[in-house]
């Protein structure tokens, strides 16, 4: 378990989480306690939502290991290091003045020093979780049509640690131990369970279990479910706390003696370019953008772009064959090395990815078996999106040991979608459709938003088929994508907005975010007239993500022409 923590101290940082009250942010949530009660009565059934990227996951699996480490340990690490966050040679290579209370000659260096000891007091309060005689960490993406929570634990605990003349046995003590003791049960991942019947909006957990706490991280779509009740706490996290943080342990790691100019440097680079600062919250972006820097490569700020090299970075580590394109199929495949030689298996893997995010087998979407990926991808295509990192394996939970797969991350697969929907244009009329209609309580945020930056036909489509989910009129969905235009959403929500709508709303504001990220690159770094094939003009429209074709154009006219107007 040392070990364990010892590198969560090396990649980790603090989270900002906040509380919702009537679907608002409100108070900023520093410290355990103030995350398990309000205003001093104790919440056992806990939310904690956050969009792709943000930590949900890594939080929970932080917690479960405050809560393995005992109190003695708890007081060395206050004592003797500086926090999760910054390894003890950061204060090796700060100049004396720091530790004498002095103010730094550079204001960049104040704020790389000032932000990460503003970390060091961020859910320290371990002894909140001492409260708990157990806790269980379940991963539901990996219980696919499993409804009971006790049946999880027993799958990924019991089965794979007792042999079967104990299990019984087992399953006794497990059942007492939830029945009288104080439990914690994290259930994470909500947005990539599913059950057959589609009966259950969540696991079950039995009634003389009930005294169990249970926190449950999601994305926020999952919240829209109207038959989620009886939640005492909602949480939203978004992203790191303090970004800066992260990047300075991401930089030392690299440049050992002179990290710190290193870091002011990273620091500087960031405050010129304002399109990346919203994307530092997310650690998973964050982590690209600081591996990305230090290998010299400067980003825009469009989401396509940073994955389209996240995934080239990622095939660099199986092949050494380099290609580039003339005309990409897609504007953020421009900078890529080698997605061009590996096209063909990069294809397929795309269409594995669509297949299965809209797969009427909803339990497949995030999960798949080695049967369904063969439907797919040859045994060579397998192993290479294995190798590299895109695809990951793991042995089933149960005594069949059968192999499951997923894509590394749900975005990633959510990217290779969109740039196989901007590939296979009437899949959108077709598959797409016919899904949203039939599962209309679905994340499609993310996906859109990536469309967004690849084809803005395709993403109006997909906008129109979202908007027809939540019953809302032309006028209103006029009215949001006006708003989304001019950057004048509204931040508070009404008596009268439901949390589909200010989902829908966040979702145009996402969207448009990356069509002007998308447009910078293309006015900034490019003769216009490269970009057009035929010679035909081109066009920017404010909820476009890239220069379209004069055809094109009509074609998003005709589909938003209602707000098209509006906006002009």
């Amino acid at each position: 378990m040392e070990s364990q923590i010892k590198s969560i101290k090396q990649i980790y940082a603090s989270q900002k989480l906040h509380r919702i009250h009537n679907f608002e942010r409100a108070a900023q949530v520093f410290k355990y306690k103030d995350m398990f009660y309000t205003d001093g009565q104790f919440n056992s059934r806990i939310f904690l939502k956050g969009e792709a990227g943000t930590g949900k996951s890594t939080f929970a699996v932080k917690l479960v290991l405050d809560w393995c480490s005992d109190s003695i340990t708890y007081q060395e690490t206050s004592e003797n290091e500086i926090d999760i966050q910054v390894d003890h040679k950061v204060d090796q290579a700060v100049p004396n003045t720091i530790s004498n209370g002095k103010n730094l000659q550079d204001p960049t260096e104040n704020i790389i020093y000032d932000r990460q000891r503003q970390n060091d007091l961020m859910f320290d309060d371990t002894e909140t979780l001492m409260n708990f005689q157990c806790v269980f960490l379940i991963r539901l993406r990996d219980f696919d049509d499993e409804k009971e929570i006790v049946n999880m634990i027993k799958q990924q605990i019991i089965d794979k640690m007792y042999a079967d003349q104990d299990r019984e046995v087992a399953c006794t003590l497990l059942h007492e131990i939830m029945g009288k003791e104080d439990c914690l049960i994290i259930q994470d991942g909500l947005d990539e369970w599913t059950n057959r019947d589609g009966k259950d909006a969540l696991p079950s957990i039995v009634t003389f279990h009930n005294q169990c706490t249970v926190l449950t991280t999601t994305r926020p779509w999952k919240m829209t479910d109207e038959r989620i009740k009886n939640i005492d706490s909602t949480l939203e996290l978004d992203g790191l706390n303090e970004p800066y943080a992260l990047s300075s342990i991401i930089i030392e790691r690299r440049f050992k003696t002179e990290s710190f100019v290193r870091k002011a440097d990273f620091v500087k680079y960031i405050e010129n370019n304002d399109s990346l600062k919203d994307l530092l919250p997310s650690p998973m972006l964050l982590k690209l953008i600081v591996n990305m820097w230090m290998d010299g490569i400067m980003l825009s700020g469009s989401l396509c772009e940073i994955y389209s090299i996240l995934l080239d970075n990622l095939l660099k580590k199986v092949t050494t064959s380099k290609g580039y394109f003339h005309s990409p199929p897609v504007f953020c495949f421009e900078r890529t090395k080698h997605i061009k030689p590996n096209i063909a298996c990069f294809n397929a893997i795309s269409k594995l990815a669509f297949s299965m995010l809209f797969s009427f087998e909803r339990k497949s979407s995030i999960v798949f078996s080695d049967r369904e990926l063969s439907e797919y991808l040859l045994d060579d295509q397998k192993l290479f999106a294995l190798n590299a990192g895109i695809l990951s394996e793991r042995k089933g939970n149960t005594l069949s040991n059968l192999c499951t797969s997923s894509f590394v991350h749900k975005s990633v697969q959510e990217f290779l979608a969109a740039y196989h929907i901007t590939m296979n244009a009437g899949v959108i009329d077709e598959q797409v459709r016919k899904y949203i209609e039939q599962f209309s309580n679905t994340d499609f945020k993310q996906l859109y938003v990536f469309l967004m930056g690849m084809n803005g036909v395709q993403s109006a489509k997909l906008c129109k088929l979202i908007e027809a989910t939540i019953g809302k009129d032309d006028a209103s969905l006029k009215n949001d994508l006006g708003r989304a235009t001019t950057g004048a959403f509204r931040s508070q929500s009404s008596d009268a907005a439901s949390a589909k709508e200010l989902q829908f709303q966040s979702l145009i504001m996402a969207g448009n975010k990356e069509a002007e990220a998308v447009k910078r690159m293309a006015t900034d770094k490019h003769d216009p007239s490269r970009l057009v094939h035929s010679g035909k003009g081109i066009v920017y429209f404010s909820f476009a993500s890239r220069p379209w074709f004069v055809e094109d154009y009509a074609v998003v006219i005709n589909l938003i022409l209602p707000v098209f107007k509006s906006i002009q």
